[in-house]
């Protein structure tokens, strides 16, 4: 039986990462989104503190989404783009994968015909090559 401290510790690299690599740009993105801008070059100034964040430009941005207003025809074109390109995956990766799933199991590799037993790992991606226990000796 495995001590119950040892899951957690096991998924503790896995949850730094995902602070340094994912929650902390999204921290950045967000003070910068909230945070004001300079006066003469017009360049943002980030909020860090979440009590000074200035949520004006925010709601003026979304209020800029709405039918009529500026950026509304560029909402609804990028709507359209994803649409386009999630039809495009599914009508190219459906057929692909379902193909790939079908054929894969009836070819064999040069390696495989010798004497030799292939099997692809899945946390490597490569091919792990070992001779099989044949009653003949097998050349690689």
């Amino acid at each position: 039986m495995y001590p119950r401290w040892l899951w957690p510790l096991s998924a503790l690299p896995g949850v730094v990462w995902l602070l340094l690599l994912f929650l902390l740009p999204l921290y950045v993105v967000v003070g910068v989104a909230f945070g004001s801008v300079d006066p003469v070059l017009l360049q943002p100034i980030p909020a860090w503190n979440p009590l000074d964040w200035n949520t004006g430009w925010i709601t003026h941005v979304l209020d800029q989404l709405l039918p009529g207003n500026v950026f509304w025809d560029v909402a609804v074109r990028t709507c359209e783009y994803v649409g386009l390109s999630l039809a495009g995956c599914i009508l190219i990766g459906y057929p692909v994968a379902y193909f790939v799933a079908r054929h894969a199991s009836r070819t064999k590799t040069r390696s495989s015909s010798r004497g030799w037993s292939c099997t692809a790992t899945p946390a490597t991606s490569r091919k792990c090559c070992t001779p099989r226990a044949t009653g003949r000796a097998s050349s690689p």
